[in-house]
């Protein structure tokens, strides 16, 4: 079996030097290659801008950007723009936010901001002698990070609780510190990494430097996408008489039943 041909330094090349590197290789064929060029942006400058976007662009992808109006949001009139290749989603939508706007609307809320992030790492020591220290830790920690976090606390955000936990049992060691945020009106994907990347240096030697009997070794520091404790509720209110008429072969209050049964369904049903 002969070995695969491993290209190298192809992130060095020019965009056409990859589109030529996949002309010789057959990838893909002249006409498709064609395409590619068709779907580049016709001012240089904002196709240069795409292409630092990402990484090895060699052209762009193109979505509908569509339109959903009457969206009746906390008492203001709103049109949503959806990006998106089904059009079934996007009538169903305009349709749902035209009935509702005639009803009273939805009502959004945001009911809390906590993000997750996570350092990940195993501890050969007894377990409740790192829980016993486990608030000096954090305090610590949160100052370690201090001139990490001290914008963002200005802002009402910053690092909300550090704590420890016992990972799962089928891994032997295996710990993590859970960390919770609040990042104000920034998504905070970047502020929260480079708290994580920090603490993750700064642990341990904190550790270490308590004496404590056994040995700490950092995995991985990582942001969370699972963030439970960040949630918005949107309600919308009216009689079920509303519903009348929208299906023939039951009644507004059948209908309403059913639909919170699919409701309920889609919450227990993992497919």
């Amino acid at each position: 079996m002969s070995s695969p041909h491993i290209v190298q330094g192809f992130s060095k090349l020019t965009r056409l030097e990859k589109l030529e590197w996949l002309r010789k290789q057959g990838l893909l064929a002249e006409e498709r290659l064609r395409h590619l060029e068709g779907h580049l942006h016709p001012d240089p400058r904002i196709q240069e801008i795409y292409e630092e976007i990402s990484e090895n662009t060699v052209s762009n992808y193109f979505l509908p950007f569509g339109l959903a109006p009457n969206f009746l949001i906390n008492g203001e009139l709103m049109t949503l723009p959806m990006v998106i290749e089904e059009s079934s989603v996007v009538a169903a939508a305009s349709h749902a936010a035209k009935f509702w706007a005639l009803h009273g609307g939805f009502h959004a809320e945001v009911t809390e901001t906590l993000k997750v992030g996570q350092v990940h790492f195993t501890w050969t020591g007894q377990e409740q002698a790192l829980l016993d220290v486990s608030e000096t830790i954090a305090d610590r920690l949160k100052l370690s990070v201090r001139p990490i976090t001290s914008r963002m606390e200005q802002r009402g955000g910053g690092v909300e609780k550090i704590s420890i936990r016992r990972g799962s049992s089928e891994l032997p060691d295996y710990y993590q510190l859970l960390v919770t945020f609040r990042t104000a009106d920034a998504m905070g994907a970047n502020f929260i990494n480079s708290v994580l990347e920090a603490m993750a240096v700064e642990f341990p030697s904190l550790v270490e430097a308590m004496r404590l009997e056994g040995e700490l070794s950092v995995v991985m520091s990582i942001l969370s996408n699972y963030t439970p404790e960040s949630r918005v509720i949107c309600r919308a209110e009216g009689d079920v008489n509303l519903f009348n008429g929208l299906d023939r072969r039951m009644s507004g209050k059948e209908f309403a039943r059913r639909f919170k049964l699919a409701v309920d369904i889609a919450g227990h049903d993992p497919y």
